[in-house]
């Protein structure tokens, strides 16, 4: 976390709320962003209330899931998905937003959880 949190500059960014809706039902996500990033946060919780024992063995690979993230300025960002298991980043790639309209991402597989960077070009 702390390597993903590193060189975040939130409080420059003033950020504000994220509304964040899955079209996979098992997942769900929080974030925040202001007009230069910003962060969200993405979890399958299908598993909720079941020990890590069995959380560990019972993870699904979830692939093809979409996200409208509500809130997102208009322009372009770099989005750097990052691996919360093994602390590692993913490919990075871009995304273009309209002001006042749901900004659609499609995410990488991931199990579990994965957080990602918002990064305006």
């Amino acid at each position: 976390l702390a390597q993903f949190m590193a060189d975040m500059l939130l409080a420059q960014w003033n950020p504000t709320p994220l509304q964040i809706s899955s079209r996979d039902p098992q997942v769900r996500g929080w974030g925040v962003a202001g007009r230069a990033g910003g962060l969200f946060w993405v979890q399958d919780f299908s598993l909720e209330g079941k020990t890590i024992e069995e959380v560990r063995k019972g993870q699904t690979v979830r692939k093809g899931v979409l996200v409208d993230l509500l809130g997102m300025a208009g322009g372009t960002y770099t989005i750097r998905p990052y691996d919360t298991w093994q602390g590692t980043y993913l490919d990075t790639f871009s995304v273009t937003c309209a002001d006042g309209q749901p900004c659609t991402i499609a995410l990488p597989d991931f199990k579990a959880d994965t957080a990602f960077k918002i990064e305006s070009k």
